[in-house]
């Protein structure tokens, strides 16, 4: 994946980034959680799909399909994982215009 491919950067908006920050909420107590299963090397693939986030989230140069591109290779790799559908969410929110609510 080339990021040169991607030609929706732009800025977020508040709402935007609160709401994909909910989801590095989710990612963060799964990588715990993952973590004290012992499943180091699954809790190292969801910090690596979402390690940028942080710093993306206030670039002018965000691209929400870049970031689901990330999702889908993470969720492709563990199909069968249980708990939270970060790709499923993802695209709902998008899907509502953000309108959509998590509850952490």
């Amino acid at each position: 994946m080339y990021i040169s491919e991607y030609s929706d950067y732009r800025t977020l908006t508040d709402k935007e980034r609160r709401k994909i920050s909910n989801l590095l909420y989710f990612a963060i107590v799964d990588i715990r959680n993952l973590s004290l299963e012992g499943e180091s090397e699954h809790a190292a693939d969801l910090a690596d799909t979402f390690h940028t986030l942080p710093t993306d989230l206030w670039s002018d140069r965000f691209s929400l399909k870049l970031f689901r591109d990330f999702l889908v290779a993470y969720e492709e790799k563990y199909p069968k994982r249980k708990g939270f559908k970060y790709l499923k969410v993802f695209d709902e929110m998008v899907k509502t215009n953000f309108e959509i609510e998590l509850i952490i």
